[in-house]
């Protein structure tokens, strides 16, 4: 999996992850394997699409994939928003309420 080059977008009330490359998956052969590139939606409940639509509307900021984990056989995205194009400090809304901000520098 690599997220390197992939960014999020909101089109039409959904999230929308592009340019990540999964790879397929070698041990289930051939026969009904997915593009590696394609557009992948994301599942966010209504208020952190509203809250992630408004940061990139208003303050022009950019969503970027920070991480991707497996848990419980389910592969999930750590997502971050980005101030502009500067990918070195990420703000990553906190877990219990949406307007509270962490800064992390990597």
């Amino acid at each position: 999996i690599n997220i390197a080059e992939g960014y999020v977008y909101i089109k039409s009330g959904e999230a929308w992850l592009e340019n990540a490359n999964i790879a397929a998956y070698a041990p289930a052969g051939e026969r009904g394997q997915h593009e590696p590139t394609r557009s992948r939606k994301l599942l966010l409940s209504k208020k952190q699409l509203n809250y992630l639509s408004d940061q990139v509307h208003r303050d022009g900021q950019t969503i970027v994939p920070l991480k991707v984990y497996i848990k419980n056989r389910v592969a999930k995205l750590l997502i971050g928003l980005a101030k502009g194009n500067d990918k070195l400090t990420v703000v990553i809304p906190s877990r219990n309420a949406m307007p509270n901000e962490r800064s992390i520098v990597p």
